[in-house]
């Protein structure tokens, strides 16, 4: 979906005891979500790299998938290793953006390789409704992937382990 671009910012951390971590956010179309999955590697565009750097840490921040193309909700991960560039130049490329074919490398080079966080039994898929769909953008940063708050990204990961509410069910106080 389009998107205004928006400003990267550095996410916030809890304030309210609950130890939730900030977490980041990597979208995925029909084409390449089984890619991502397959190969457990997440990629955006190079612009997004150092937000990367800046968020993700190994075995700590929770990770989502987001496939736009179906409106469902993947996770929770966590990082394997750092993030980097090119980790796999090929990746995407067969599946990725038409306008990207032809190419030298990734058109999703910001890669990170991701693991299944423990306490999560499998990959979780859930529906966002079409309703809740600006909602959710808005507490996703606005659609195009990236860094998300730590009240958020807890509100998110409970949500996928069956421990909450959707996060755009819960009200703001």
């Amino acid at each position: 979906w389009a998107a205004a671009p928006m400003q990267e910012r550095e996410p916030t951390r809890a304030t309210d005891g609950s130890g939730d971590v900030p977490g980041y956010v990597f979208m995925c179309s029909k084409d390449t979500r089984d890619e991502c999955l397959r190969n457990l590697l997440f990629g955006l565009p190079k612009e997004k790299f150092r937000s990367m750097q800046a968020v993700i840490e190994v075995g700590v921040t929770p990770l989502f998938l987001f496939d736009f193309s179906r409106k469902r909700v993947h996770g929770v991960f966590l990082a394997a290793e750092e993030p980097d560039l090119d980790i796999n130049p090929e990746a995407w490329k067969a599946n990725g953006p038409r306008h990207t074919t032809g190419r030298a490398g990734s058109p999703y080079p910001a890669q990170v390789k991701v693991k299944l966080k423990s306490t999560t039994p499998a990959v979780k898929a859930l529906e966002v409704g079409a309703a809740n769909m600006d909602k959710f953008k808005t507490l996703m940063g606005g659609g195009t992937g990236g860094p998300i708050d730590a009240g958020v990204c807890g509100k998110l990961e409970r949500w996928l382990t069956g421990k909450g509410p959707a996060p755009w069910e819960v009200q703001s106080p």
